[in-house]
């Protein structure tokens, strides 16, 4: 059986080289700030910033991986955009995307959703 952290690292993986398949550049992966994770910081081709939430479900049994990005999560999503934007200094275009992984490694479905916020 593979761990949750595992299948959370396959499906940052996969998102990864989804969102770089598009064009994007990732800048950071799980960049922390106290509670806070984002789990992939990107730029896409007009130098907008782009905070990922990847969310993956073997199944959707329970709803489909992208209904699991709360309220609250998408909080502490943007407690840690404002801490990173602190940091750097004249980021003035970002916005926030979720990768949806769906299934196991002989059927999986990749959704993305842009400008969730």
């Amino acid at each position: 059986m593979i761990g949750t952290i595992t299948k959370g690292n396959f499906a940052e993986n996969l998102a990864a080289i989804y969102l770089e398949s598009i064009g994007m550049v990732i800048l950071e992966r799980n960049w922390r700030y106290k509670h806070a994770e984002i789990d992939l910081i990107a730029e896409d081709k007009f130098n907008t910033l782009v905070f990922v939430e990847v969310k993956y479900r073997s199944q959707n049994n329970f709803g489909t991986p992208e209904t699991f990005v709360t309220p609250k999560k998408l909080a502490k999503i943007e407690e840690g955009i404002s801490a990173y934007l602190q940091k750097k200094e004249g980021v003035v275009n970002f916005r926030v995307d979720v990768v949806s992984v769906e299934g196991n490694e002989e059927n999986l479905k990749i959704e993305y959703f842009q400008d969730v916020i």
